[in-house]
């Protein structure tokens, strides 16, 4: 049981060489923390590079990289506006 609960937003648009990496590295740093539970969700804006695919793979394989429950979601984004 945790005293802390964490959500990390992380915002996707063509980052396939990118997912991987971060994801490694921010998970060494949060499992390192014993008395924070967290979870990832990416939120896809509308990547054509493979980023989405990306992320459901890490998150079929996340449960037996760690033995503490990790959550990742993946978010697609089906319209944007330009504010401009």
């Amino acid at each position: 049981m945790s005293d802390r609960d964490l959500a990390i937003i992380v915002p996707v648009h063509n980052e396939l060489g990118n997912i991987a990496p971060f994801y490694d590295r921010t998970c060494a740093v949060l499992d390192s923390l014993s008395a924070i539970s967290w979870q990832m969700v990416f939120v896809n804006d509308g990547s054509d590079d493979g980023s989405l695919e990306r992320i459901c793979e890490l998150r079929a394989t996340s449960a037996s990289k760690s033995s503490r429950s990790r959550e990742i979601s993946a978010i697609t984004r089906c319209c944007s506006r330009d504010f401009r």
